[in-house]
Formats: structure tokens, sequence, C-alpha cells
């Protein structure tokens, strides 16, 4: 989540503030968007084996420069938030269906995941600050952002998103994305998206298609019909 939101910060998002303010107002640093890399590889080989967080070279929620606080606590926030989706998830589960699994048949499996990803989505909402102040507003982005993310960081354990007992991993995630409300105000959420379908396209050598206007809703549509397809 942290090199997802870092990558996207450095270089979609600084870039794109600097072009509308006419100069470096946020100036991009090379160091941060490598480190990101870095800890993203450390990220990805978590999924096959194990060796120890190096938390001098890499950053980490723990130990880190002066000039990375703000990058560690919103990572922190958007981390609680993918949290509290991904436990809510499986409270449903606890609630509802937890004397239903045994003999249950993947039809009913798959509906079973099916309610529990609508409950997190519907818990995850309640919580959000229904007013437009800028804390407000601050935070129903977190809040998605978060979630969105979490999701995305999925995809990185296998290079398609089939399952029996799931739904797919682009249906969730649209599950998602259409319940929550500021998504078309907000282009971030989709360069985010096509941000972080663009690092697994890379990492599985996928050859995704990328068309569209970059980081666009139309651009995040056409990748999803492509893994659909």
């Amino acid at each position: 989540m942290y090199s997802i939101y870092i990558l996207f910060a450095e270089t979609i998002d600084y870039p794109k503030r600097n072009r509308t303010a006419g100069y470096e107002k946020y100036p991009v640093s090379n160091r941060n968007i490598k480190e990101a890399y870095e800890l993203l590889s450390y990220a990805k080989f978590l999924l096959f084996g194990y060796k120890v967080w190096d938390k001098q070279a890499l950053p980490n929620p723990e130990y880190y420069r002066p000039e990375l606080h703000n990058y560690i606590w919103q990572t922190n926030s958007l981390y609680t938030y993918a949290m509290t989706f991904i436990l809510s998830h499986e409270f449903a589960h606890a609630k509802f269906h937890l004397d239903k699994f045994k003999g249950a048949t993947n039809e009913q499996i798959f509906l079973f995941e099916e309610e529990a990803d609508n409950y997190a989505v519907a818990a995850v909402l309640a919580g959000l600050p229904t007013g437009y102040s800028e804390l407000d507003i601050a935070t129903r982005l977190v809040v998605i952002y978060g979630t969105v993310t979490g999701l995305l960081a999925m995809f990185f354990f296998k290079n398609n998103t089939e399952a029996c007992k799931h739904p797919r991993l682009e249906d969730r995630l649209l599950n998602i994305l259409v319940k929550f409300p500021l998504i078309d105000d907000d282009g971030s959420v989709w360069e985010i998206c096509c941000l972080a379908l663009r690092l697994w396209d890379e990492h599985f050598s996928l050859g995704l298609k990328w068309e569209g206007g970059k980081g666009s809703k139309q651009q995040f549509f056409s990748l999803i019909r492509q893994i659909k397809a």
C-alpha cells in the first residue's frame, strides 16, 4: 500500500499539481520513487518466501527519515481503512455464514463471499462523514483510497483474477467503486487503479493494452474489459 500510494503521489499527483501551478510547487523525489519500487519488490517476494524487512534501507512504519513522516502516517491511515473493509468482510462470515460453510457448494460459497463484500462496503460507508468541510471530504477520500488500494493489492497474488469460490477481483473492485461517493468528482481514484494495474501488468508481463487517457476512467474500464477477456 505504501508503494502504490507513494508512486501515485510522486509520479502522477505531484507532476499534475506542478503543471497546474506553473512551477514545481511539490518537488518530486527520485529517492522516494526508487525506495517505493524497492519496497514493492520486497512485498511481492513475501508471496513466495520470507526474509526480514530491512528497516535500515526500506521505508517502514517504525524507523524512517523525518521527511517521510507524512507519507508514513498517510499510509497508516489508508492501511487502517483497508483492514476495516477486510475485517468487516470476515465479520460478515462469522455473523451469517459460520454454520453454513460445511457442505456448501462452490456456488453457495460464491454467494457468501458476495454477501460478505456487500456487508463490508456498507459497514465502511456507514462510517463516512457526510459533511462538506475540507476535513470531511479529505476523510471520505482517505476511506475510499484505502479500501480500493487494499483490494488492488490482492491482484499481485497471481497473474489472473479467476476464482471458483470468490467473485473475480475486478468484479469485487467494481462493486466497491460503484458504491462509493465522489468517484466521478475525483479522478485520482481512477489514476490509483490504473497505476496499480500497470504494476500488476508489468510484474506478470501480461501485455495489457493501455488505451484511453492516461489514468482516466476510460482507461480503467478498457483494462477491466481486457482482464475479463
